[in-house]
């Protein structure tokens, strides 16, 4: 079994010499590279060598220095009569009664707030009662494990699926913007799109906007194009109900579908999939069917010339093909 300590330790700058900053730790005590895998106070580290870890009456851990606090666990439950802080060989560090070792009644653990490392035990989600989520971020660098760019999470938009991105923080918002996702097929995240607009796997970029409702702009100073807003209608209507489809496809279709509110996570196929009939204003209609009109005109237009073409082409090869054979009987 590979063990590991909890103790202060100094991250090395990138010359590997050791900086004037301490942090509470859990790293592996005969990996020589002294690879940390859980830091408490990652966002406030202990700027002197008067660190200390302490506990108290009602179990919550505190590492301070001289002067200030910078970090404490804020237990939520009640102590028990005998709280200890207990590093587990699974590596994680819990606060519990003492006669208590059942995980369900540990008082505070750190598996519920992972850092970088994912060891076995942890858990990365959202408790949907309480509102809790465990994620994994990355350090921010080399020296400096606050939290940076990377994190890796459960999307809850849709089915629940593992997500690695990347953010990038907005200035103007306030807040953190995502740049990039792990995933290559953008189809398979819910809503990426957003609503009236249709995902397509096999274009770049994937988003469009349905026939007859336009892209909603992005205020000035996003990063790239911003789909989250999705598309709106080209003309309002004044009607709940958005669209329809066949609720069985099959032997001609039988049963409804109805749709209220707006539309969201649609995915066109180039072959396959299921027709869905969308409720639009009568001008958008028309301009729908000038604009197939027109197609069609313009694929007829080439029909012709492609038949115009074949036709003088098969017309030339036939008087060749007679010009050579009286040739032939003319030289005979």
């Amino acid at each position: 079994m590979v063990k590991l300590l909890c103790q202060l330790v100094e991250p090395l700058n990138s010359d590997f010499s050791v900086l004037e900053t301490r942090y509470l730790g859990i790293w592996y005590k005969k990996v020589s590279t002294g690879t940390v895998v859980w830091v408490a106070n990652r966002e406030t580290s202990v700027s002197d060598s008067s660190g200390v870890l302490s506990i108290n009456d009602k179990g919550v851990l505190s590492v301070t220095n001289s002067t200030k606090s910078s970090w404490s666990s804020n237990t939520s439950r009640n102590a028990a009569e005998e709280t200890v802080a207990q590093l587990l060989d699974s590596g994680n560090f819990v606060v519990k009664d003492r006669n208590n070792s059942d995980p369900e009644n540990f008082l505070w653990q750190s598996f519920d707030y992972p850092c970088d490392t994912f060891l076995p035990g942890m858990k990365i989600g959202r408790n949907f009662v309480t509102g809790f989520e465990r994620h994994i971020s990355s350090w921010k660098s080399m020296e400096n494990p606050a939290s940076g760019l990377y994190t890796i999470s459960i999307d809850l938009r849709g089915l629940p699926q593992a997500l690695l991105q990347r953010s990038i923080w907005n200035e103007r918002k306030n807040d953190w913007d995502v740049f990039s996702t792990s995933q290559t097929d953008h189809c398979s995240i819910y809503a990426d799109c957003g609503p009236y607009a249709s995902c397509i796997p096999e274009e770049s970029p994937p988003c469009k906007c349905l026939e007859g409702f336009v892209h909603r702009q992005a205020s000035t100073g996003d990063l790239g194009p911003e789909w989250s807003n999705g598309c709106t209608r080209r003309t309002p209507v004044n009607c709940s109900c958005t669209a329809y489809a066949n609720l069985d496809i099959r032997e001609g279709g039988r049963g409804c579908l109805l749709w209220f509110g707006e539309l969201i996570d649609i995915i066109e196929f180039g072959k396959g999939g299921q027709d869905l009939y969308i409720r639009l204003a009568i001008s958008d209609l028309n301009h729908i069917q000038t604009k197939g009109k027109l197609k069609e005109k313009e694929e007829a237009g080439v029909i012709a010339i492609s038949v115009i073409v074949a036709s003088g082409t098969a017309i030339l090869a036939f008087s060749l093909y007679v010009r050579k054979r009286k040739l032939r009987k003319t030289g005979t």
